[in-house]
């Protein structure tokens, strides 16, 4: 749990809670805990694939991508991601996004791979589609943050032929 601080700062960071609009108000270390036990809980059940995005010089921890809500029956998953505000911008997302695609299909033997992000989040629709993920459609008023409700897109990634 060595890395529980940075969860902690990211975790915290307005522009993380922005993307991520579930995340506890204030984001304090025991929510940070919690999400460490949570997805190693959710692992041992095969629930959840969630692993660290490191850097290879130092392996301090930049992020985390995960495929969620596995299900063995549709061969399907949710992919998740984020990534520690000061590290954005460099690709880390991309290309842990596509590694975690190719896992999934792969090793996984997923059939599907599927993802949310806000309407506003440009940054994170890109990085779905360049990690080959396709649009398949808009929410509207999808999900309530605070008084707001915020539109989303959802798109996908079929495994390959």
């Amino acid at each position: 749990m060595g890395d529980v601080g940075t969860i902690r700062r990211a975790g915290a960071h307005p522009s993380t809670r922005w993307g991520i609009h579930f995340l506890p108000r204030p984001y304090l270390r025991h929510h940070a805990v919690e999400f460490v036990k949570r997805k190693r809980i959710q692992f041992r059940k095969r629930e959840s694939l969630a692993l660290a995005i490191t850097l290879g010089k130092d392996g301090s921890l930049v992020g985390m991508v995960e495929l969620s809500q596995l299900s063995p029956t549709d061969r399907r998953a949710e992919l998740g991601y984020w990534i520690a505000p000061g590290q954005r911008g460099q690709g880390y997302a991309t290309e842990a996004a596509s590694a975690m695609c190719d896992v999934g299909f792969r090793t996984l033997r997923l059939h599907r791979i599927e993802a949310g992000a806000f309407v506003r989040n440009r940054a994170s629709i890109r990085v779905l589609e360049k990690a080959g993920l396709r649009h398949e459609g808009r929410f509207r008023e999808r999900v309530r943050s605070g008084r707001n409700w915020l539109d989303q897109v959802r798109l996908a990634r079929l495994a390959p032929k």
